[in-house]
């Protein structure tokens, strides 16, 4: 029941004015949606899309089965989204019951649906919101498998892994950590899971089991691996791109990326307006307190196991080996974002920590409502009402009302190409409309193609002109090279949108076609004649 309500709430979040806000259209997103509708169309969808640094192909594929139902818009391309955000939830509610029991799962699964961390990534069309999903997903059916003695569970956890793979890059850390959860857990549980009536040795079996596990794993990877095989150079161009190693001093860039993703919890986060509102860390005020103090109790667990055994029965890890487990998921699904030079902290690159970031505030806050308890009976209840309700305030409140009223966040999700895209949608077949493809931005197709910005308009005008008889005027891309020679017909109503406005090709339009007028529909603004 208790999981229902929160799935609920961590809906609402998610898909409350999901075709509105973000606002705009962010070109890595419209990305996503053009090569889901190229995959469409050609049939092929590819295990790995190498432009824009290259993205593994999982999130593609559930993007084109959204845009194949429901149509190509901005709602359909970030719905995905939004319901592996929701199913997310769920899944955390499940690893955290296998580590520390219900009342941490409840906070956990809370924490995470109302955290603006999780609720950001799960209303924009990204593939990394598939990262938490998978792994929260795949350690919790492995630890419930394991205890539970089913080795279907272990397998398919197996399988998990593998499709995780497809993902996202900072996912490939997560098998350092799942060699450690294989390590950390009791040899009898292996043996046990592995079955009882075989003639096999109990550690034949564990053997047996867990190979079978990393058997499942690869297999499902193994296009993915194949693939990164024969193109090292498309598989590896994004880790390349931002690695510590590039920078003129490596070790002194690596101390420097650990100490600001350290400060990402508590003092200042990531510098980007599409991840961030005005640099605030990624918990609010209401939940970083607990999960310091979460951190804190794991490592005194650690280093200072309770005597008595296990803090919980029903878990398979136990006190000690829970806490190892965790805190060794943070140090690892830190090297992703701790090993780049650049754009550090980085809120995108450390999604795979927030599973056990959650899970160890929510631990946290269970521990002080203990201690409250014994003061006072209802002082328990009073503590977890009280950070749960600030948590859902204070994230309700940076979202929708901090960043989503933020100027920066219509500018870097390119309200203005939404707003040209329906300006030209208004122009009849009559009119010929010209882009002009300036600005910043990764040229696609590599090296040659049209700047990254391009992509918004691209998606937006996907539909209306794929069709054999275009019912607008559809936009013929020009490169601001291209402009000395570009002959306009005269006699017809001519209109040019830039990607971008404040250029020298603004100057040289008003100063080539004296004849034309700017125009300002919305955010849009767009140079035309006749007047």
């Amino acid at each position: 029941m208790w999981l229902l309500g929160i799935l609920g709430l961590a809906a609402f979040y998610r898909f409350f004015r999901l075709t509105a806000l973000p606002p705009g259209l962010n070109p890595d997103e419209a990305m996503n949606g053009n090569d889901a509708l190229a995959s469409l169309a050609s049939g092929h969808f590819a295990v790995f899309y190498p432009e824009n640094y290259g993205r593994e192909g999982l999130f593609i594929w559930i993007v084109g089965l959204s845009l194949k139902l429901f149509g190509t818009s901005v709602g359909a391309l970030r719905l995905p989204s939004a319901v592996i955000g929701t199913l997310t939830i769920a899944a955390i509610y499940l690893l955290a019951s296998e580590l520390h029991g219900r009342r941490v799962a409840i906070l956990g699964s809370l924490l995470t649906a109302v955290s603006f961390w999780h609720v950001t990534f799960s209303r924009m069309s990204l593939r990394a919101i598939l990262v938490p999903l998978v792994m929260s997903l795949a350690f919790g059916i492995l630890l419930r498998g394991l205890r539970t003695r089913r080795a279907s569970a272990v397998i398919l956890a197996g399988a998990l892994f593998g499709l995780g793979a497809y993902t996202y890059v900072a996912f490939r850390a997560a098998f350092l950590l799942l060699a450690g959860a294989l390590l950390l857990v009791p040899r009898e549980s292996w043996s046990a899971a592995g079955g009882t009536r075989s003639r096999v040795p109990p550690s034949a079996r564990g053997w047996r089991l867990a190979g079978a596990l990393l058997a499942a794993a690869g297999m499902v990877a193994l296009p993915l691996v194949a693939y990164s095989l024969r193109h090292p150079d498309e598989f590896g161009s994004r880790m390349r791109r931002v690695s510590v190693m590039a920078a003129e001093d490596p070790p002194e860039a690596l101390w420097r990326s650990t100490v600001l993703t350290a400060k990402m919890f508590f003092v200042r986060g990531d510098d980007n307006p599409r991840h961030s509102h005005r640099k605030a860390p990624v918990l609010p005020l209401a939940v970083s307190p607990f999960f310091g103090l979460g951190l804190a109790l794991a490592v005194k667990r650690t280093v200072a196991p309770r005597r008595g055994g296990r803090e919980d029965p029903a878990s398979l890890l136990g006190d000690r080996r829970g806490a190892v487990f965790l805190l060794s998921w943070m140090v690892i699904m830190a090297l992703p974002v701790v090993l780049t030079g650049r754009g550090v902290p980085h809120a995108l690159r450390s999604i795979g920590m927030l599973p056990a970031v959650f899970i160890l505030a929510a631990s946290g806050v269970v521990a002080v409502a203990q201690a409250a308890g014994r003061i006072h009976r209802g002082a328990a209840v009073a503590v977890t009402v009280c950070v749960a309700g600030a948590a859902a305030v204070q994230g309700y409140r940076a979202y929708f009302v901090d960043w989503g009223r933020d100027p920066l966040v219509r500018e870097v999700f390119r309200q203005d190409l939404v707003e040209k895209a329906g300006y030209l949608k208004t122009l009849s077949p009559a009119s010929r409309a010209y882009v002009i493809a300036n600005g910043r931005g990764l040229p696609v197709p590599h090296p040659d193609g049209l700047p990254m910005p391009a992509q918004t308009l691209l998606f937006l005008l996907h539909d209306d002109c794929a069709r054999p008889a275009p019912a607008i005027a559809c936009p013929t891309f020009v490169r601001p090279e291209a402009l000395e020679s570009l002959e306009v017909d005269p006699l017809r109503p001519n209109v040019f949108v830039l990607l971008k406005d404040d250029a020298p090709e603004a100057a040289w339009l008003s100063r080539r076609f004296p004849q034309g007028v700017w125009r300002r529909p919305g955010d849009a603004v767009v140079y035309s004649w006749p007047r």
